[in-house]
């Protein structure tokens, strides 16, 4: 993205659609390579906001299908992208990370050990 100077991770091993714990996410990004590079990391919230366009609603993105994973279409309504951020409430940070919907551009705290979501990885930034 010229504008974030972000590059995002664009294709995904097959049958890997769910990440079910945060710290797992926070894994799966700082051991991937791809397109020749190691270097990524699970983007913060902001990070992740640059993705949703709030002129659109399910999905509320311009970012090309291939970035949503498989289980995340237009009929999904609550594909949730973990982010690194834990939560800003100082009691729940410890058990929560920010999340947001591509579907429906809602961010919210969720539940690191025990929810399910999706990992997409970046790299890069100002």
């Amino acid at each position: 993205d010229a504008l974030t100077k972000l590059e995002w991770q664009v294709n995904y091993p097959y049958g890997q659609t769910n990440i079910a714990a945060w710290e797992k996410a926070l894994r799966y990004c700082e051991a991937l390579a791809y397109g020749g590079k190691n270097d990524w990391r699970l983007p913060n919230v902001n990070e992740l906001r640059t993705l949703i366009n709030p002129t659109k609603i399910l999905p509320a993105t311009d970012v090309p299908a291939a970035m949503l994973r498989e289980g995340c279409s237009s009929e999904t309504s609550h594909c949730r992208f973990w982010s690194s951020t834990t939560s800003p409430n100082s009691g729940s940070a410890v058990s929560n990370a920010m999340t947001i919907s591509i579907t429906g551009a809602d961010v919210s705290a969720t539940r690191k050990h025990w929810t399910t979501a999706h990992a997409i990885c970046v790299r890069g930034g100002p």
